[in-house]
């Protein structure tokens, strides 16, 4: 068995502006053994009369599993902005989706792929697992994902656009410095270092 999740969470908290984190927060348990995450919803004042300000924590559901891929080729990475229409609107982030039950990660984004993007992968090596909590937002939009990031080198066809705003490739360095999806920061600053070239001896 895994051991109990832990999640980085933050947020906008009115009337402070700050973006507390809490970095490996254990969260509960459900009888399946799947995850619940904690959000925070409100701060309420230190009962020492201190000044300090608390986060009260609750929690939201069982943790959601997602697969993304990391589409390589030439240097350069497929970047996908989401629709303006949607959740977190056109914002960059990887392709992917959500793991449907009896799927497991790898077979989940073969599917996704196949899906928004129109290609047949081969999918490589997870390079990145994540557990992440989106406080903000509403209801819809609120909620906690276990992300796995896979590389994919090899695909068949040709990237088409059918779930984005728009794709693009471009260059991990590129990547970073585009308006990204929150919860994929982390994977992206990990990708840039890992396709830095190694300096010369």
């Amino acid at each position: 068995m895994e051991p109990p999740c832990s999640v980085a969470a933050g947020g906008y908290i009115p009337g402070i502006g700050t973006r507390p984190a809490l970095p490996s927060a254990k969260t509960n348990l459900t009888e399946d053994n799947s995850c619940i995450s904690p959000l925070i919803l409100k701060v309420f004042p230190h009962p020492a009369g201190s000044g300090a300000v608390l986060p009260e924590i609750s929690y939201l559901g069982a943790m959601k599993e997602v697969s993304v891929g990391i589409l390589r080729t030439d240097g350069r990475v497929l970047a996908c902005q989401r629709r303006r229409t949607g959740a977190y609107p056109l914002k960059w982030e990887f392709p992917g989706g959500k793991i449907e039950p009896g799927e497991t990660p790898r077979e989940a984004l073969r599917r996704e792929l196949r899906e928004e993007l129109g290609v047949e992968a081969s999918v490589g090596n997870e390079f990145h697992r994540q557990d992440w909590v989106y406080p903000e937002g509403s209801p819809k939009q609120d909620g906690s994902f276990r992300v796995f990031y896979f590389l994919v080198d090899r695909f068949s066809g040709t990237p088409a656009n059918r779930a984005f705003e728009q794709i693009r490739w471009v260059t991990p360095e590129e990547l970073a410095q585009l308006d990204i999806l929150e919860g994929n920061r982390e994977a992206v600053e990990l990708l840039k270092d890992h396709e830095r070239p190694a300096p010369h001896p």
